[in-house]
């Protein structure tokens, strides 16, 4: 059997923290999956790197925040700034990363510390993210890595339309 490698295109540190910890065992079929910053990379560079995973015969997820105001227009943003990104490998967040975050912490994680249940965050912005994150954590970091500590899969794709889609697509987990 050939080596199989997944390559998985991310904006920055908290999006590659949430798929380390909550995701990445899920891609149990690949003998190796790495995290591309796609963001601290040229647009060159980046379309250079997709061609060479697609030469190799490697798979890759090119995950990126709905900056846009419907999904099909952010897509079309990444499509038009890289040639050699296929819409099918594309994952749009809606609408930051921190909306998966506050939709997968368990119910356990958000009485502890007063959180206030959300019943979708499809919306939620780092802005609104940092304001409900408790005076027990100096940061947001603190937070995020704290809080992926107390996660339930199953319960976020209930509150987050993209977590759905991504974990529907990928089938990552079994409570589907």
């Amino acid at each position: 059997m050939p080596y199989s490698r997944l390559y998985i295109f991310l904006e920055g540190g908290d999006d590659e923290r949430i798929f380390e910890t909550a995701f990445k065992e899920e891609f149990k079929e690949y003998d190796h999956v790495q995290f591309v910053k796609h963001c601290q990379m040229k647009d060159e560079k980046v379309d250079s790197f997709i061609k060479s995973i697609n030469g190799m015969g490697a798979d890759y997820i090119f995950v990126c925040d709905k900056d846009k105001d419907c999904i099909s227009l952010s897509k079309q943003k990444y499509l038009d700034r890289y040639s050699e990104l296929e819409e099918e490998k594309m994952i749009i967040v809606e609408k930051e990363i921190e909306s998966w975050y506050l939709a997968i912490i368990n119910s356990g994680f958000k009485t502890k510390y007063k959180i206030s249940e959300f019943t979708n965050t499809n919306s939620l912005t780092k802005e609104e993210y940092i304001s409900i994150m408790p005076k027990a954590f100096s940061s947001k970091i603190d937070f995020m890595i704290e809080s992926l500590k107390h996660i339930d899969i199953c319960l976020g794709i209930t509150k987050n339309r993209s977590l759905n889609y991504f974990v529907l697509k990928y089938q990552i987990t079994d409570c589907l």
